[in-house]
């Protein structure tokens, strides 16, 4: 079922996608790159 395998691989892409931007953020959070002061 090409519907089903289109969604899935929508969803995962998404989800690597948030999961990269949360890794980033953390990363930024934890270190110093949000200080702009």
């Amino acid at each position: 079922n090409f519907e089903n395998t289109d969604a899935f691989v929508l969803f995962s892409c998404l989800v690597y996608i948030s999961c990269i931007m949360l890794m980033t953020y953390a990363n930024c959070y934890m270190g110093e790159c949000l200080k702009t002061e």
